[in-house]
């Protein structure tokens, strides 16, 4: 019996080999159903761009359909005609009705009408050419004023695009998330180009506040707000003794208060202490957290693609509304770094999209803590 399938498997599998349409036809087919059946489990994140793969085999097929069912009208003749040159008006209704839509959408793109929901989960779009203009003034605004430092604030959707492209950047730059910090420079070195992003409003604020901030240029972003191109010196602050030794100095000794959006931020500043040189998909994380009245906790990640020594952090909390921030302010610090997950299979060195952190280190004070107590303003 076993004989009998496999003479009759070698038979088929010859008769296949003998017509070149059959061969290309189960091609296609496993082209088009395999990768499908794989991206159907429900372990897989599904993004627009994965389904690329399966092009133009949906059109091919669709190609194929049309002409045999032409081809079959056609044999049949008679009051099958009108339906055969039906079939002809619909495809060419079809093919014009996408060529409208697909120029349409090239039309708005090109002017900025983003639809946003095809951008999903990122909170807003931003096409290439502002950025790479955004970037390319900052760091010709560098190299005019003899600058030797760069820093962009990024967010969730822009953090991905504004890492690579500033590697082909002249100045040395630093990016940062600025969600809830602030990183100005080492006010020996001088001032320096500060490139905001669109809807970065508390690195306004707390430039407004905590800096003296040029403002030179507003770079135009397709379809929304500009950045914002500044040249900043920060306030010179007086040095404590408190630091999380090797990593963070605090200044100016007390807590500051800011009003933003409103809601009221207890905003701390502080020393860089070390440097760490920018590399491929990497950044370097502070996660600092302070105690409020009550037990409530607020915690500030600040994430950097590089960190210079000297330069100055600001790092903010938003304070629940109508709580009471306590006289003293008690401040926790770790430190951890986010790189590739390249994992190794033997001699296979695989290359993915996601990151990994590092073990968080809790920071240590001189004294063998691990808490800085300061006064509130």
């Amino acid at each position: 019996m076993l004989r009998s399938k496999w003479q009759g498997f070698r038979t088929w599998w010859t008769e296949l080999r003998a017509n070149p349409s059959r061969c290309g036809l189960l091609l296609l087919l496993t082209w088009q159903i395999v990768p499908l059946l794989i991206l159907s489990h429900h372990a897989v994140d599904l993004h627009a761009q994965y389904f690329l793969m399966f092009m133009p085999g949906p059109f091919i097929l669709i190609g194929l359909f049309l002409s045999k069912a032409v081809e079959w009208l056609k044999a049949h003749g008679g009051q099958w005609s009108i339906l055969r040159y039906g079939v002809y008006a619909l495809t060419a209704l079809v093919f014009i009705a996408q060529l409208l839509g697909s120029t349409a959408a090239v039309i708005d793109a090109s002017s900025g009408n983003f639809n946003d929901r095809s951008f999903q989960p990122y909170p807003y779009h931003n096409d290439l050419r502002s950025l790479q203009n955004a970037l390319g003034e900052a760091d010709q605004l560098a190299r005019q004023r003899h600058l030797d430092r760069v820093y962009v604030t990024t967010d969730f959707a822009t953090q991905t695009a504004l890492r690579y492209l500033a590697e082909q950047m002249q100045t040395p730059t630093t990016l940062f998330d600025a969600s809830r910090c602030l990183v100005l420079p080492n006010p020996a070195d001088g001032p320096a180009v500060l490139l905001v992003g669109p809807y970065d409003g508390l690195t306004n604020a707390l430039l407004n506040q905590f800096a003296t901030a040029t403002l030179v240029d507003q770079p135009a972003r397709l379809g929304g707000p500009p950045f914002r191109l500044y040249v900043v010196a920060p306030v010179v602050q007086t040095s404590s003794q408190k630091m999380f030794t090797g990593n963070l100095q605090l200044l100016n000794r007390q807590a500051q208060h800011l009003d933003y959006n409103s809601s009221s931020w207890l905003v701390t500043q502080w020393s860089l202490l070390h440097a760490e040189q920018p590399s491929l998909r990497t950044t370097y994380s502070y996660a600092l957290t302070t105690m409020l009245t009550g037990g409530q906790s607020r915690q500030s990640v600040c994430t950097f693609s590089a960190i210079r020594a000297g330069d100055q952090l600001l790092a903010a909390f938003n304070l629940p509304k109508g709580g009471e921030t306590s006289a003293m302010v008690a401040l926790k610090a770790q430190s951890f770094t986010t790189v590739p997950n390249n994992p190794f299979y033997g001699p296979f060195h695989l290359e993915t999209d996601r990151d990994h952190n590092t073990a968080k280190v809790t920071l240590q004070t001189v004294d063998g803590g691990d808490t800085i107590t300061f006064p509130g303003s």
